[in-house]
C-alpha cells in the first residue's frame, strides 16, 4: 500500500512542479533554479526511500507530522503542503518551501529537528507520522 502510494506521490510532485515553477518563481531565475534542485532532490531521495522500502513512514509532501516542543513540551500537528493547494487541514500547515516544512520533510518518527526562523530557532521532535493515502 505504501509502495502504490509513493508512486503515485511521485506523479504528483513531478506533474505540479512547473506549475509551482510558473506561478512562484516564472520572473525569479536564481530562486527557480533552488526550488528545481530542492524539489529534485526531493523526488530523488523518495525514489531511494522507494527502491530499498522496509516499512519505516517518513515526513511526505501531505503528511501530518506531530511533533513536540523539545524545549516546552507542547505538542501539535503541522500539515507538510504543497504551496499550491488550497484545502485546509485542522493541523497547522506549513508549505515544503517554508522553514518548517524543510525541517520535517523525509524525516522519520523520533527524530529530531531545528527550524530556522528570523524570530530564532526551534526544536522538536517527530512524534507520529501519518502519512496521505490518496
Amino acid at each position: 500500500m505504501l509502495m502504490d502510494h509513493l508512486n503515485v506521490h511521485l506523479m504528483k510532485i513531478e506533474s505540479e512542479k512547473e506549475e509551482v515553477i510558473s506561478r512562484l518563481f516564472a520572473n525569479e531565475a536564481q530562486e527557480r533554479e533552488a526550488f528545481e534542485a530542492y524539489i529534485d532532490t526531493y523526488i530523488k531521495d523518495v525514489m531511494a526511500l522507494k527502491q530499498g522500502l522496509a516499512e519505516e513512514v517518513r515526513a511526505f509532501i501531505g503528511s501530518i507530522v506531530e511533533l513536540e516542543d523539545i524545549d516546552e513540551g507542547d505538542r501539535f500537528d503541522v500539515h507538510i503542503a504543497s504551496p499550491l493547494q488550497e484545502e485546509h487541514h485542522r493541523a497547522m500547515s506549513a508549505t515544503y518551501l517554508s522553514p518548517m516544512g524543510k525541517a520535517i520533510l523525509l524525516k522519520k518518527q523520533g527524530d529530531e529537528v531545528t527550524v530556522k526562523t528570523p524570530n530564532g530557532d526551534y526544536r522538536y521532535r517527530i512524534m507520529d507520522i501519518k502519512t496521505p493515502t490518496h
